[in-house]
C-alpha cells in the first residue's frame, strides 16, 4: 500500500518541522526564505510552490534521520513537480522564440504601410 506524500498542504509542513524540532527561523534561514514566509505556507496563507517545497524540504531531509522518510519523498514529489514546471515553461519559452521571427515581419509590413499611409496624406 502506497501512502501519498501532501508535501503543499499547510498541515504536513507545520508537522513535520515540528516533529523535527526546527523553529521557523531556523528553517526559513536555512532553506533562503523568512519567518514570514513559514509562518504564511505553514497557515495556508502562501501556497507551497515546487520551487519553495524544493527549498524547505531540502532542508528538513536533511535533519530527518528517522526511520520515517516522509521530509525525503515530499522533497522528491516537490522537485518532480518543480522539474516539470521549469520543462513546461522552457518548452513554451522556445515556442515562442520560433514565432518571433513572423510576428516582427508582421509588425514591419504594418509599419511600412503606416509610413505609406502617412506618406500619401
Amino acid at each position: 500500500m502506497t501512502t501519498t506524500i501532501e508535501w503543499d498542504k499547510p498541515v504536513f509542513l507545520k508537522k513535520l518541522r515540528l516533529r523535527l524540532g526546527l523553529s521557523r527561523p531556523k528553517l526559513a534561514a536555512a532553506a533562503g526564505l523568512t519567518a514570514d514566509d513559514i509562518n504564511n505556507l505553514e497557515r495556508g496563507l502562501s501556497h507551497i510552490t515546487p520551487q519553495y517545497g524544493v527549498a524547505v524540504y531540502a532542508v528538513l531531509a536533511g535533519q530527518d534521520v528517522t526511520s520515517e522518510t516522509q521530509a525525503s519523498a515530499a522533497l522528491k514529489a516537490a522537485m518532480h513537480l518543480y522539474h516539470d514546471q521549469l520543462k513546461q515553461e522552457l518548452e513554451e519559452k522556445e515556442r515562442i522564440r520560433e514565432e518571433l521571427p513572423a510576428q516582427i515581419q508582421d509588425i514591419k509590413k504594418q509599419l511600412k504601410m503606416l509610413e505609406k499611409i502617412a506618406q500619401s496624406a
